[in-house]
């Protein structure tokens, strides 16, 4: 199932064509890697994406995981853009609870 969340349908500040889809949580369980199941997911994503007017993919992925990270690549994922210039985006987190 693909569930996509925008605010509107109007340009945002990251994506001035429309709406963006972003990929949250992606994952093949290990027996299937390697076996085109990911590239297969991600090219529906992207269909479905286009067919609902949105006008980028945007992804998250870990630096430990370059299997992962060359599949995105392969697949035309890169740099974001702001203000006209490449940017590369960096996930940030806030633990709000200690760990046991």
């Amino acid at each position: 199932m693909l569930r996509s969340v925008s605010r509107a349908s109007r340009p945002s500040a990251h994506c001035r064509r429309g709406p963006l889809t972003n990929i949250h949580d992606f994952a093949v369980l290990a027996p299937w890697r390697r076996r085109g199941v990911g590239r297969r997911l991600l090219g529906a994503v992207a269909a479905e994406a286009r067919r609902r007017g949105h006008c980028k993919l945007t992804l998250e992925v870990r630096d430990d995981n370059p299997g992962a990270a060359a599949l995105y690549r392969g697949l035309g994922f890169g740099a974001g853009e702001g203000d006209g210039r490449a940017v590369q985006y960096l996930f940030m987190e806030k633990r709000l609870v200690s760990s046991p």
